[in-house]
């Protein structure tokens, strides 16, 4: 009885939501993008100390560092994938539509990540590791055009853009320890800020 209550809190939630917000409901899962915009973006600054010899371990740093990140990552969208399905308007047309790009993006991502690193692999050269964060911004301005076009949020349509430009920037810094710097800056505004304001716009408050 608890869950069907809640059901009906969270529907008429919504429906207050698109009566307000227009034919689109406001965008959901802007903690997920606060949580990899700040996890990533550490650890992108751990290795810019590490490559300038501030930090100990060389190589060991590094390979910890995005361990740590991928597990803390992993940890922490299991917890607010959650969270954002309770979120009223979850369950609309545009935030399912939403959900199904940035699930596609990060699965892409990963393959991604996993082909580079075999032809780094094949190649015996680290050269192709420096396509990775370009290659993520490239996909973020990707999901973030999508999110664009299917939201009345007009800031959000600049941020494809900025993802582009960003992916261009890194890509001319490779091999230079501030890209890291550079990569880290990106994914704070780029995947951290925005995500922070997409949650002060969910409608939590009308639960």
């Amino acid at each position: 009885m608890t869950d069907q209550m809640q059901g009906l809190r969270n529907d008429l939630a919504y429906m207050k939501a698109l009566a307000r917000e227009g034919r689109h409901a406001p965008l959901v899962g802007g903690a997920i993008l606060v949580l990899a915009g700040c996890v990533w973006g550490v650890a992108s600054l751990v290795m810019y100390l590490t490559f300038k010899g501030l930090l100990p371990g060389g190589g060991t740093t590094a390979n910890l560092t995005w361990g740590a990140a991928a597990i803390i990552f992993a940890v922490g969208l299991f917890v607010m994938k959650g969270r954002a399905q309770s979120v009223p308007g979850a369950h609309a047309i545009n935030n399912r539509a939403l959900s199904a790009v940035w699930k596609g993006c990060g699965i892409g991502i990963f393959a991604l990540i996993v082909g580079i690193a075999l032809v780094a692999y094949r190649l015996h050269s680290d050269a192709p590791l420096w396509l990775i964060a370009p290659s993520i911004l490239m996909v973020y301005g990707v999901a973030w055009t999508v999110a664009s076009a299917m939201s009345e949020v007009k800031w959000l349509k600049f941020m494809g853009p900025a993802c582009f430009i960003g992916c261009a920037i890194l890509s001319a810094m490779a091999t230079l320890p501030e890209m890291f710097l550079a990569y880290a800056g990106g994914l704070f505004l780029l995947a951290a800020l925005p995500g922070c304001l997409l949650m002060r716009a969910e409608p939590s408050d009308l639960v």
